[in-house]
This record gives structure tokens, sequence and C-alpha cells, in this order.
């Protein structure tokens, strides 16, 4: 690190002060900064019904930012939106920040601030139809995360059953889903049952 450039997390806390103060004066926020340690900085905002964290620090050592309700998305067991939720909103739609910093780390903060300015409105009042929406979003596109991590271990899985010429388990391993199945599945389901009642007339029923 040079003496011309101060350590990261420092421009961090001064951009974030800066960017966010519309949360102190508009919204009546109330803002605390933490150090868990020399690189590593934590800017809270609260209200009465939402909080607004601003964090920056390893691994990633990138500006992150994260809202919700206040004793609600902020419990244990429940989750908080970020950027990438807000920014789906109808209300984002046509949403471009023309923020000119060329510093990475200012860059980054003044696009969460003029976002959460722009589009966050509703939610930093607390309201629930939004946070619902958003909630519903997420939770679907976990729930479609899982499940194409779960249809490519079992294509992973089914390959290799077919290599190896395992027509019992790759039977198995696509009976449950027949009817849902792309052609080239449904055609190796077909042969591997066709091959397995040659093996096995009784087993492959």
């Amino acid at each position: 690190m040079t003496q011309d450039r101060p350590n990261p997390s420092v421009l961090f806390e001064a951009a974030a002060l800066e960017n966010f103060t519309f949360l102190e004066q508009e919204f009546g926020f109330s803002k605390s900064v933490s150090r868990p340690n020399q690189q590593s900085v934590i800017v809270r905002y609260e209200s009465a019904v939402a909080f607004v964290n601003l964090m920056f620090g390893p691994p990633a050592y990138e500006p992150e930012m994260s809202f919700g309700r206040l004793g609600i998305d902020d419990i244990p067991g429940a989750y908080s939106l970020e950027a990438g939720d807000l920014i789906q909103l109808n209300a984002c739609r046509g949403w471009s920040n023309s923020d000119k910093h060329t510093d990475p780390i200012t860059r980054q903060v003044a696009w969460f601030a003029s976002l959460l300015a722009e589009c966050g409105r509703p939610c930093l009042n607390g309201d629930s139809p939004i946070y619902s929406e958003m909630k519903a979003r997420r939770d679907a596109d976990v729930a479609n995360w899982h499940r194409e991590m779960r249809e490519k271990a079992r294509a992973s899985k089914s390959n290799a059953a077919w290599e190896a010429k395992d027509y019992q388990a790759f039977v198995d391993l696509f009976s449950i889903s027949e009817g849902a199945l792309n052609a080239v599945d449904q055609k190796r389901l077909d042969i591997a049952r066709k091959r397995l009642s040659l093996q096995n007339p009784i087993k492959a029923r």
C-alpha cells in the first residue's frame, strides 16, 4: 500500500458516509460504524422499521450492501435483501446510474446509494408487499438453482451409468422422471429397459 493511496476500507467508509446521508436526512435513520479489523468496516443505518448494512473487507474486499426490516429480516433463520433483489423490482425498470467516479470502491458505493434512493424507498419504509415480492422471487431463484444442481448431478451419474453399461442404475435414476425427459434420455431409458429385460426378464418389470 503506497502513501498516496489510503487503506481501501478508509475509502469505503468515507464513500458510504458521503453517499448515504439521504438515509439520515430523508428517512431519519441513525448510523453506526464498526471495524472488526484493520481491513474491514461495517456501516449500519437503522430506523424504527428498517436497516441498511454497508460492508467492506475480506475475502472479497469489495463493497457490499444488504437491507431489510428491523426485527424481521435480521433475526436467526431469516435473510436480508441485496442490490440484486432490488434491481428486479418494477420501480427499477429503466433506472440507470450516471455516476462518473473513477475509483472503483467509491463508484460501487455510489451505485448502491443511487439504486437504493431511486428504487428502494418503499423498502426503507418497511413496505411488506415489496418485501414479499422480493423474497418470493429470491426463494423461486434458489429453488430453481437447487433443481438445476440436482439435474446436473443426475446427468453426471446417468452418463457414467450409461458408459459403464449399468442399465439398472440408469433405469433407477430416470424412472421417477419418466414423462419429463428429453428425447435422448427417454430413448436411452427405453434401450436400458430392453437390455435389462433380456438380461433378467423378471427384474426389468
